[in-house]
């Protein structure tokens, strides 16, 4: 199930190592090759006007399935189902001016402490997501993206429909 709000989100990886035998006085090893069971979604700002990026909401996705783990060496796993039900998924408290950083990623990307060399900022900030194919725009219940921004002091929002597809490890 994914979490409704971005920066609660956790990855799911899979690995499978196939058989591994054990033979006394010989331990045997095994490489395990890990694939991504979720899509990462990610935005990048465009070359904006002066304005500040405060949220994102991405709503009427499938969030909710079951997932098969791989039982063979280096196979994906596969998901048996996905649930009907739709939610929307927010990443809020961006506050990210978009002119002072046009073409920047916005959603997805690392910016690494120079202090400690850990990764801080915006490693929260990949929608991680049931792979599914988006419906049709014309659908009633098509997905959306709304993006909220701060404009000459008031709250402005633009809308726009997805589609295609989110596939597993991509």
């Amino acid at each position: 199930e994914v979490k409704s709000n971005v920066v609660d989100q956790v990855d799911l990886m899979t690995a499978c190592s196939g058989e591994v035998h054990y033979e006394h006085g010989n331990d045997p090893t095994s490489n395990l090759k890990f694939t991504h069971a979720l899509a990462a979604v990610k935005f990048s700002i465009g070359n904006l006007s002066p304005v500040f990026i405060k949220k994102i909401e991405v709503s009427g996705v499938k969030y909710k399935g079951r997932y098969e783990l791989p039982n063979a060496l280096n196979a994906m796993g596969t998901w048996k189902s996905v649930d009907n039900a739709t939610t929307t998924v927010t990443l809020d408290g961006i506050n990210m001016d978009a002119a002072e950083m046009p073409n920047t990623m916005l959603a997805g990307a690392l910016t690494p402490d120079p202090n400690n060399h850990n990764r801080t900022g915006r490693e929260n900030y990949t929608f991680l997501m049931i792979p599914q194919t988006l419906p049709n725009k014309s659908d009633a219940n098509h997905a959306k993206v709304t993006i909220y921004y701060e404009e000459g002091g008031s709250t402005k929002h633009i809308s726009f429909p997805l589609t295609g597809e989110w596939k597993a490890n991509t």
